[in-house]
C-alpha cells in the first residue's frame, strides 16, 4: 500500500514509518526537517512540510494522490514559536478530510483520550476536535488513543520520568505507588499495522494488560540511563504531615 505519515520525524512518527516499510508498504513521511531521517531511513520518502500552514484543503491535494492510507502521528503538547496547536492538530486535520473525500483513504489518527478533567486543556480540545470531524467524515478510519506510550527516545511525559530517574543516590517521589498505564512504542505501530492491514477500525484505547506502578516506571528508566540502582522515598522530608 502506498501510505502517507504525517510527523514521521518524531518519536512515534519514525517507529510507526519503521513498522510500515518492514511490513513491505510504500511509506511517504512528511516532517518539519526531514534531513536527518532521511538518513536514517533512506527507504522513505521524504517531503517537508508544516501541518500549520496546510489549512486548506487544496494544500493537501497533491500529497494525497494515489495514497491508500494517511496516518497522522503529529501533534505538540503546547502552544509555541514553532508550533500552533489549533492549526497543527484540528484545522489541518479538517483541510485534510476535507481533500480525502474524493480518494476516501484510510485515516488513521493517533489521539488521547480527550474527555475528563484536563478535557479543556488546548492539547486534548484540539485533539477532540479533529476527532469529532474525523468520525463525522464518513471516512474509513480508526482512532487510536494510547495510554503513556514508553520508548528510549521518548518525548513527553516520557521524559519527566527520565528527570526523575536521573536524581543522584535518591529518588523523590510522592506518588511513588500510583499505578500508570503505559503502552510500548511498538505496540502502537503494531496497531497501526493491523489497521492497514484491515484488521481495527473504530475508536480503540490502548494500554498495556498491567498498569506500573510510578517508583516502577522510574526504576526502569533508571535502567535505560545505565544509572545504579537508587532508594525511592515516598514522600518528601518536610511534607509527610502537611
Amino acid at each position: 500500500m502506498n501510505i502517507l505519515i504525517l510527523g514521521a520525524t518524531g518519536f512515534l512518527g519514525s517507529v510507526v514509518a519503521a513498522r510500515l516499510v518492514a511490513d513491505g508498504h510504500a511509506v511517504t513521511g512528511l516532517g518539519r526537517n526531514p534531513a536527518k531521517s532521511r538518513l536514517k531511513q533512506p527507504a522513505i520518502d521524504w517531503r517537508r512540510a508544516d501541518l500549520a500552514q496546510m489549512t486548506k484543503p487544496e494544500d493537501w491535494e497533491d500529497l494525497l494522490k494515489d495514497r491508500h492510507a494517511i496516518v497522522n502521528c503529529a501533534g505538540a503538547l503546547q502552544d509555541g514559536l514553532s508550533d500552533d496547536l489549533s492549526a497543527t492538530q484540528a484545522d489541518a486535520m479538517l483541510a485534510l478530510y476535507a481533500a480525502a473525500k474524493r480518494s476516501r483513504p484510510l485515516i488513521v489518527q493517533i489521539s488521547a483520550r480527550t474527555t475528563g478533567a484536563a478535557a479543556d486543556l488546548p492539547f486534548l480540545s484540539t485533539k477532540r476536535l479533529a476527532d469529532e470531524a474525523l468520525v463525522a467524515s464518513d471516512l474509513p478510519h480508526l482512532i487510536l488513543r494510547p495510554a503513556l506510550v514508553l520508548g528510549r527516545n521518548a518525548h513527553g511525559g516520557s521524559s519527566l520520568l527520565r528527570a526523575l530517574a536521573a536524581f543522584p543516590l535518591a529518588l523523590p517521589l510522592v506518588h511513588a505507588e500510583s499505578p500508570v498505564e503505559t503502552l510500548s512504542v511498538d505496540d502502537v505501530a503494531q496497531a497501526v499495522s493491523w489497521a492497514v492491514a484491515g484488521e481495527l477500525r473504530g475508536d480503540i484505547v490502548l494500554a498495556a494488560d498491567e498498569a506500573l506502578t510510578l517508583a516502577d516506571l522510574v526504576r526502569l528508566h533508571r535502567q535505560w540511563l545505565g544509572l545504579p540502582p537508587a532508594r525511592v522515598f515516598p514522600s518528601l522530608p518536610g511534607l509527610r504531615n502537611q
